[in-house]
């Protein structure tokens, strides 16, 4: 495992299902191809990065997706409310952990870098002790991705030494949102005591990093039947369009 570097991502394709994790993000053998509902999302996360930043008029005309047209607008008019408080809002930005509480670039080869991830829009106030993350999603509305949270919030602890983060993951096409406050305190990805583990409020990402780390180890990974089987792209399982 000494070549590889987690992301919230990869992670949550591991509790998915590790074969899948192995065969895409370790061997490679089975490449990534984005959907059309991938693409769509990519188109929609980049008009509404430049809305942020530029204001709803400048990608009114561009934004032609009919189905999160005005989601998307109340949204943006959310953020410019925050930006006129006097909240720092900052797009598109990477961050990166060496697992024990050091920020290192996202970029960094794997002797420095265990865990990145690239967040869509994050915003701090001088006044405010909790940052604030916001994630753009198309598509179904699901619960709460704590371990997208966990993992964000790590890795921007790192650089930025706050404890206290509260992540709205906000859905274009249906104006829905999730949201999540978490306090990490200190957290020690590669932590081996059993009682800070079980009490971490970053348990789901201690736990997929534990459990990725002993696959590595052992080299075993399990073909597992979830909700995506029918649209994966690994073929060589008996799970797979079921």
């Amino acid at each position: 495992m000494s070549n590889f570097i987690f992301s919230p991502s990869n992670l949550k394709t591991f509790v998915q299902c590790p074969y899948k994790f192995k065969v895409m993000n370790v061997d490679k053998s089975v490449p990534y191809v984005q959907s059309e509902a991938a693409k769509r999302g990519e188109k929609l996360h980049a008009l509404m990065e430049n809305a942020v930043n530029q204001g709803w008029d400048a990608v009114s005309k561009e934004y032609t997706d009919e189905k999160s047209y005005a989601y998307a607008q109340g949204f943006i008019s959310m953020v410019w409310n925050l930006k006129n408080s006097g909240w720092i809002v900052r797009t598109e930005t990477e961050f990166a952990t060496d697992g024990r509480g050091n920020p290192v670039d996202y970029w960094d080869k794997t002797d420095k870098n265990f865990l990145r991830c690239r967040i869509d829009l994050w915003a701090v106030h001088p006044e405010k002790a909790t940052t604030l993350i916001f994630d753009w999603k198309t598509g179904k509305v699901y619960d709460c991705d704590r371990l997208q949270l966990q993992a964000n919030a790590v890795c921007m602890k790192a650089k930025h030494k706050t404890d206290k983060y509260l992540i709205a993951f906000c859905y274009l096409d249906s104006g829905a949102v999730k949201q999540e406050e978490i306090d990490i305190g200190d957290v020690d990805l590669f932590e081996s005591d059993p009682l800070k583990f079980a009490c971490s409020p970053c348990l789901e990402l201690l736990s997929a990093i534990d459990d990725a780390r002993r696959a590595f180890a052992e080299n075993k990974f399990i073909k597992t039947k979830n909700m995506f089987c029918k649209w994966c792209a690994v073929k060589d399982c008996e799970f797979s369009g079921a």
